[in-house]
C-alpha cells in the first residue's frame, strides 16, 4: 500500500447532525447556526442584510446552472420569498440602502462571458428593475455610503470605474479607482464617513491592500502585518469593534485561504483572529448583522452541499479544528484501509463516501469515530472520504481520495483500463490463458497435478464478481 501527501482542502456538508452539543467555557470565534431549510447548494451567491426587517437577502448564485430565486434569513430558517425578478445570475453586487429600505442589486453574470449591467431594488416581497449602468461592470465591489445616502460600485477586471446610486440613477466619478485585479471586497465605515476596499495586491507573494473613497477620490491607506492577498474574501465591517472582518477567498497560487483577520482603521494594522474557517470555500459572503450585533458568513462549503450559515463573534477566543486531517491513499483492489483523523476535543464523528452517509456493516466500521475501516476494497470503494467533526463551536471537515490501481484486480485478465473495467473480454482471456496452461490461470494458487482445474474456473468467477 502506498500513500501521498494529503493535499485536500477540508470541505463541508450542509447537514444538521447531532444537535445539543455541549457549550464551551470559552466563546468561539465562528458560531454555527443550523438551519431548518435551506437554498441548496450554490455558490457566488449575492447577500446583503436587511437592516429595516432583520433580515439577510440572497439572490441567485450558481450551480451546474445560473439561478435566480430569491430567499431570506431570519436567524433559525431559509424562507424562499421570490422566483421572480432579476434574471438568473451569478456574481451580482448587492448592498442594503438604508436611507430607503431597499436592497439594490447591481449586475452579474448570465454566462462565463455575459456581464450585465442592470439595477435592481427589493422592498421585502417585490422586486424592480430601474436604470441601468452605463458600463457592463465585471465582478464589482459594492457597499452603501448611508451618511452620503449612495450606493457606491466600483468595477472589477480592467473596468475601473467608481459608480455612485442615489435611488434613480448612476453617475460615474472621473476619479479613478484603484487598479487592482478583479474580486475584491468593499464595506462602508460610518464612523469615519469612508468606503473601504481590500484589495489583492499585484504579485504572486502581495499582501492585501486597502484602499479608502470619500465619495470624491480613492486613497490607499499603508497597512502593517497584512494577510497574504487572496480574491474573493468574505468582509463586513464591525461598527462596534470598529474592525474590518475578513475571511476566506483564493490566494494567488489558487488555493483556498482559510483564515480570518482584522483590520483597523485607527491604527491601519492587520490581526490574525483565527486559522480555521469554519468550512474552506473560494465563494463565501458576508454582512453585518446589526440585530444581532455579529457579521454573518454565509456559503457552500462544499461543491454537493447546502449553504452554511456562520456568525463571528468579536469577543471569541476558541476554534475548533481538525489538527490532522486524513491521507490520501492510493492501493491494490482488496486491501485493507483505514482513514484517521485527529480532532481534539470533537464530540462526535460522522464518515461519508462521496457525499453518501456511510454506516458500519460487514465491510465497513468506525463509521462515527475518528477512524474508519475498511476489511477489504473493491472498485466501488474508490471516491471522496469526508469526516465530519463536531466540537463546541460547531462542525469542522476534511477529506480524503481512495484511488485503486486499474489493473490491480486478478480478473481484469486483458488489463484494461476503460469502463466497466470487467468485460466479455476478460473471460475469453481467462478461457485462453487456461487452455495455454498459462501460470495466470491459477487463480486457487494450487501446486498439485493437474496444476488447473475446474476449482480456477470457480475461483476467477467469483473474483470477477468481487472486483465489480
Amino acid at each position: 500500500m502506498t500513500t501521498s501527501p494529503y493535499r485536500v482542502v477540508p470541505t463541508a456538508f450542509g447537514l444538521a447532525l447531532l444537535a445539543g452539543l455541549p457549550v464551551s467555557a470559552q466563546p468561539c470565534i465562528w458560531e454555527y447556526t443550523p438551519a431548518s431549510s435551506s437554498p441548496g447548494l450554490r455558490f457566488f451567491q449575492s447577500t446583503a442584510y436587511d437592516a429595516g426587517r432583520d433580515r439577510i437577502v440572497l439572490f441567485g448564485g450558481s450551480q451546474s446552472t445560473y439561478l435566480g430565486d430569491t430567499w431570506e434569513w431570519d436567524g433559525s430558517a431559509w424562507l424562499l420569498r421570490s422566483t421572480t425578478g432579476p434574471s438568473p445570475r451569478s456574481r451580482a453586487a448587492m448592498a442594503y440602502d438604508s436611507v430607503r429600505s431597499k436592497v439594490v442589486l447591481f449586475g452579474g453574470m448570465a454566462s462565463p462571458t455575459a456581464y450585465l449591467n442592470d439595477t435592481w431594488e427589493w422592498d421585502g416581497s417585490t422586486w424592480t428593475r430601474l436604470a441601468d449602468a452605463p458600463p457592463q461592470v465585471n465582478f464589482s465591489a459594492m457597499a452603501f455610503d448611508s451618511v452620503r445616502g449612495r450606493t457606491v460600485a466600483l468595477g472589477g477586471s480592467a473596468l475601473r470605474h467608481t459608480l455612485e446610486w442615489d435611488g434613480a440613477s448612476w453617475t460615474v466619478n472621473p476619479a479613478q479607482g484603484p487598479n487592482e485585479p478583479a474580486g475584491s471586497t468593499m464595506v462602508f465605515d460610518a464612523a469615519r464617513a469612508r468606503i473601504i476596499l481590500a484589495a489583492a495586491g499585484l504579485g504572486p507573494n502581495a499582501p492585501m491592500l486597502i484602499f479608502e473613497y470619500d465619495g470624491v477620490s480613492w486613497t490607499q491607506r499603508p497597512s502593517t502585518n497584512a494577510p497574504p492577498a487572496r480574491q474573493r474574501a468574505a468582509a463586513a465591517f464591525d461598527p462596534i469593534r470598529r474592525r474590518l472582518i475578513l475571511t476566506g477567498g483564493l490566494t494567488g497560487s489558487q488555493l483556498i485561504a482559510k483564515d480570518t483577520w482584522e483590520w483597523d482603521p485607527t491604527t491601519a494594522e492587520w490581526s490574525r483572529r483565527a486559522e480555521y474557517l469554519p468550512w474552506i470555500r473560494p465563494t463565501p459572503s458576508m454582512a453585518w448583522d446589526s440585530a444581532r450585533g455579529k457579521a454573518v458568513l454565509i456559503g457552500r462549503p462544499n461543491v454537493a452541499s447546502d449553504i452554511e450559515v456562520w456568525y463571528h463573534n468579536g469577543a471569541g477566543t476558541s476554534e475548533f479544528q481538525i489538527a490532522q486531517p486524513p491521507q490520501n491513499l492510493s492501493i491494490d483492489i482488496f486491501e485493507p484501509v483505514q482513514f484517521s483523523v485527529v480532532a481534539p476535543n470533537a464530540t462526535a464523528f460522522r464518515w461519508y463516501l462521496n457525499n453518501a452517509p456511510l454506516t458500519d456493516g460487514p465491510l465497513v466500521s468506525g463509521a462515527s469515530t475518528d477512524t474508519l475501516s475498511i476489511s477489504y476494497t473493491t472498485f466501488s470503494s474508490a471516491g471522496t472520504y469526508t469526516v465530519v467533526a463536531h466540537g463546541h463551536c460547531g462542525p469542522a471537515y476534511a477529506s480524503a481520495t481512495l484511488s485503486i490501481a486499474p489493473n490491480s484486480c486478478y480478473a481484469n485478465c486483458d488489463t484494461s483500463s476503460g469502463f466497466p473495467v470487467l468485460t466479455a473480454g476478460d473471460f475469453q482471456c481467462f478461457l485462453n490463458k487456461f487452455a495455454a496452461g498459462h501460470p495466470y490461470a491459477n487463480c486457487d494458487g494450487s501446486t498439485g497435478t493437474p496444476l488447473l482445474t475446474a476449482n480456477d474456473f470457480v475461483c476467477y468467477l467469483n473474483a470477477f464478481v468481487r472486483c465489480q
